[in-house]
């Protein structure tokens, strides 16, 4: 008998306003009706793990001993892919979420091998526009830097969102700081 397994991601959510306010923009600079995840700062990347594994309790006894912080996202750029961009919303400041971010690799890869992003540098941001064809790209950028977005956070936790059999990731839990 195999286990399922589940999918899972861990970002900081956004509070309800900007989070509606950075989902109608995706929307329509994606032309879609809905997301795949809602908005979000990525701090680890998907993983799949048993589905019988208590990944909340594990996660809530493992403490990182951080403290509230905040962010402002403010600078848009892109980041390029073969076939297409990514636009995003970058903040200067991210020596916290930068730890954060490492923290929870190395804790989960202390448990789980099942990701490994070594190589990769990681950049904190906020997703404003998914697989942008580079004929796109710079028509769709011009608008986005003509709205001068600043998004001004103040993280108090992480939110773990998971997937079983669906294409939408929903929030699972979340994990408050506690010093």
């Amino acid at each position: 008998m195999t286990l399922e397994k589940k999918d899972y991601f861990i970002g900081v959510s956004l509070p309800k306003k900007e989070s509606i306010f950075i989902s109608n923009l995706r929307k329509s600079l994606e032309n879609k009706n809905e997301l795949a995840s809602p908005p979000h700062i990525t701090l680890v990347p998907p993983f799949r793990i048993d589905n019988d594994f208590d990944l909340k309790n594990f996660l809530l006894k493992e403490n990182p001993h951080i403290e509230t912080f905040k962010m402002t996202f403010d600078t848009i750029t892109f980041f390029k892919h073969p076939k297409y961009v990514t636009l995003v919303l970058l903040s200067k400041d991210n020596k916290k979420i930068s730890y954060l971010h490492d923290f929870l690799v190395s804790l989960l890869n202390k448990r789980f091998t099942v990701f490994s992003v070594k190589n990769k540098k990681y950049i904190p941001h906020l997703t404003l526009a998914n697989k942008v064809l580079y004929e796109d790209a710079d028509r769709k950028l011009n608008f986005l830097k003509n709205l001068n977005l600043k998004i001004k956070l103040k993280i108090f936790y992480y939110t773990v969102y998971s997937k079983s059999n669906s294409a939408f990731w929903i929030t699972d839990f979340q994990v408050p700081f506690v010093l």
